[in-house]
């Protein structure tokens, strides 16, 4: 089964993804894009008849995450897959 924190056989950069979060801060473009991504969320859990919020679907993810830490490629404990939209 393939590593999915790997991508073209390489880890995704840590250094990028800090990079992508400054970026947030300063481009308004960007962030609105993140914005509307989180929105998309929402619609998609409505139509699953779920009535959620943006807050508690941060919550649930971030409680998901906080029980199911996994281990980085070095067997360190405390990697968190970046699986949840940026915003969130």
């Amino acid at each position: 089964m393939s590593n999915p924190r790997r991508r073209n056989g390489r880890t995704l950069s840590k250094a990028h993804a800090r990079k992508f979060i400054k970026l947030l801060q300063t481009d308004a473009a960007l962030r609105k894009a993140v914005q509307d991504a989180g929105d998309e969320i929402i619609k998609l859990a409505k139509k699953k008849k779920l009535n959620v919020s943006r807050g508690e679907i941060s919550a649930a993810i971030r409680e998901h995450w906080l029980k199911n830490i996994d281990k980085d490629d070095d067997g360190k404990e405390g990697f968190f897959p970046f699986s949840e939209k940026p915003g969130f």
